[in-house]
């Protein structure tokens, strides 16, 4: 069975269906700031044909070419990293240039050119730090035979990132980087005593993380009180509200596509982390029920991938992008049904957006080509 053929086309199905739900769910303010109605269909499919390219060329590079490429990107991203730490630490008002403050977070790099259409381009290294992370660690471990060793890189490189990304802040890529780097362990040390122990303290200090921000301790106060009558609540929840109120409309076979009311400016980032809402309130369950099997496909097809590597260096490199991607889906689909509470994580490969797309794209294009060798 070829699983890389088969991933490579689920993918393209996802791109399309991406590009569709932008342009059905952004067509109104698309009109209104921009005159046209297809201006961020347009931008994503741009962001489409660049992913893809990059899909491309790592499905097509010699395997061995990823080590040394692995190393350098390390380098770059801790850099990258360092930077919008120290940017994290310099009050918005004076915020850099090239690492703007918006919405209270420095999670941007601004590269000084711009390209036609798309303009100023700048992109999210904490994304690129998911590509890194799996790549560097996968092959450090894969050349590490003892626990103590393993446990020791595990944690030099989970908390180096973790850190760096802490500044921003941007927990919720914390949340998944440490997913990716405890499932890449474990995979490699085969213990179950010591993940264990790391699992609980992990959930330890992330509940520590969680409760530190005020921002935070709210959003998690009302995932709990959402639906109590209280003034308070009402106004904290506006947006898990219009969610529910997106997905609930749909019913069984959705209103039709271009059809959303909750578009009109009523929910929050619709063509973003948002956009499943949109997906149910136009395609319904029958929609929404074809679009989550072709990710849990794509994620078992992953997961294949993995389990038939004779290569431990393949292997972890595997699980660490099944992890990366179905911790993105699942984070994201959790909290559209209200299990856990809002977080702007993008649903992977539909979402508008430039980093998360490019950089997933790459990360898949490597999964696949290890795919052609098992």
């Amino acid at each position: 069975f070829n699983y890389s053929k088969m991933l490579s086309v689920l993918i393209l199905v996802l791109l399309l269906i991406g590009i569709l739900m932008i342009f059905s769910s952004t067509y109104v303010t698309s009109t209104k700031i921009h005159d046209i109605p297809w201006y961020y269909a347009a931008k994503q499919v741009v962001w489409v044909i660049i992913g893809i390219a990059s899909f491309l060329f790592f499905y097509n590079i010699k395997y061995e070419f990823l080590k040394s490429f692995s190393f350098f990107l390390n380098i770059l991203v801790i850099i990258f990293l360092s930077i919008l730490a120290f940017a994290g630490i310099i009050p918005c008002s004076s915020s850099f240039s090239f690492a703007p403050c918006i919405n209270g977070a420095n999670r941007w790099l601004e590269i000084p050119f711009s390209l036609p259409f798309l303009g100023t381009l700048n992109f999210q290294p904490a994304e690129l730090a998911k590509l890194s992370l799996v790549l560097y660690l996968s092959f450090l471990l894969s050349n590490t035979v003892q626990v103590k060793k393993s446990v020791f890189i595990y944690l030099i490189f989970t908390i180096i990132y973790s850190t760096l990304i802490f500044f921003q802040p941007n927990l919720s890529t914390i949340i998944i980087l440490v997913s990716i780097s405890t499932g890449i362990l474990f995979l490699h040390i085969n213990k179950y005593k010591p993940f264990v122990i790391l699992i609980s303290l992990l959930f330890i200090l992330l509940t520590i993380l969680a409760i530190s921000a005020p921002y935070r301790l709210e959003r998690i106060k009302t995932h709990f009180n959402s639906g109590q009558n209280s003034n308070r609540v009402l106004d904290q929840d506006y947006h898990v509200r219009q969610i529910s109120i997106a997905i609930g409309s749909g019913g069984f076979t959705g209103l039709g596509l271009g059809k959303s009311m909750q578009k009109y400016n009523y929910l929050p980032e619709v063509a973003t982390d948002s956009i499943f809402a949109i997906i149910s309130e136009e395609g319904g369950f029958i929609f929404s029920f074809i679009v989550l099997t072709i990710y849990m496909i794509i994620i078992y097809y992953s997961y294949k991938i993995c389990i038939n590597c004779q290569d431990q260096s393949q292997k972890l490199i595997s699980a660490g992008i099944m992890i990366w991607f179905g911790m993105q889906f699942f984070i994201n689909i959790f909290s559209m049904v209200q299990i856990i509470p809002l977080t702007g994580v993008p649903l992977p490969l539909i979402s508008s957006g430039g980093s998360s797309m490019v950089f997933m794209m790459s990360g898949l294009g490597i999964l696949a080509n290890i795919g052609k060798k098992v």
